[in-house]
């Protein structure tokens, strides 16, 4: 009776260890372990759909503005026979022109998107759109010297407005790009070869 009692219990812990082995088992910790991983799984699945709603807002946004770009671009298309100004003749002419809210409004979103990486090639992009290379070395900032003064123009606030305007430089001071003003006017002389005929040694 005894062997038989001590066999029962000797069965018994056998079963007991065989059953928290296989719970213990990964099988087991796996089936275990579902109900966080479903609850994980949902709060990973929610978490996308917010990040995609994100994004299609995002190309909602972009759709319009490509939308609107669009209906302006008639506008823009104009062409500006009369840029880039040669003479003296030609700036007060366009002078008068920019009065008419119409044509500024047109030219400053002809200008815009000439575009350029960064304020300095945008302001000098458009300065060599606006200005021809003869008018350049006539002109200066301040006007001294008998040449024809920039910062007094319209012309230098349509410039402004259009850096504005270009989506690379909306933040750029008016002082920035009045800076690079002056100094795409202050390099008039260098270019197309003024500074190697300068440097020419005279006969």
């Amino acid at each position: 009776m005894q062997s038989g009692t001590i066999c029962d219990t000797a069965l018994t812990d056998a079963s007991l260890a065989q059953t928290s082995a296989h719970a213990s088992s990964p099988s087991w910790i796996s089936l275990l372990s579902q109900p966080a991983q479903s609850t994980d799984t949902v709060a990973l699945m929610h978490e996308m759909l917010a990040k995609q709603d994100v994004l299609l807002q995002q190309q909602g946004q972009i759709f319009t503005l490509l939308s609107a770009s669009q209906l302006q671009a008639p506008e823009c298309s104009l062409d500006y026979k009369d840029l880039p100004i040669r003479d003296h003749q030609g700036l007060t002419g366009m002078e008068v022109r920019l009065q008419d809210q119409d044509y500024r409004t047109k030219l400053i979103n002809h200008l815009s998107l000439i575009g350029g990486t960064d304020v300095r090639d945008t302001v000098f992009r458009i300065m060599k759109r606006v200005v021809s290379h003869s008018l350049a070395t006539k002109t200066n900032w301040r006007g001294i010297n008998g040449k024809s003064p920039f910062a007094s123009l319209q012309l230098k606030d349509v410039i402004i407005a259009a850096v504005w305007k270009n989506p690379i430089t909306p933040t750029a001071s008016a002082c920035e790009v009045e800076k690079y003003m002056k100094r795409w006017l202050q390099m008039a002389m260098d270019r197309e070869g003024g500074r190697r005929r300068r440097a020419k040694p005279q006969d």
